[in-house]
């Protein structure tokens, strides 16, 4: 099953939708998630109350079975 990860970032009481990406294992999804959320320092131009959340959901695509 397809997985697509949704990277948000809330800054100053707004959330931002700032990515989308689709892996093809759940397992790869977690593993990006995780790494979007440790790694603030991408996002040099946001300020240090800026909080990071990377969800992943699963989605069936018409190939997988």
């Amino acid at each position: 099953m397809t997985s697509v990860l949704f990277i948000w970032v809330l800054t100053a009481g707004q959330l931002h939708l700032e990515g989308i990406e689709t892996f093809y294992t759940l397992e790869a999804c977690q593993t990006a998630a995780r790494a979007a959320e440790n790694a603030p320092l991408i996002f040099t131009d946001r300020p240090t109350d800026t909080q990071v959340r990377g969800v992943c959901a699963t989605k069936r695509l018409s190939k997988d079975k």
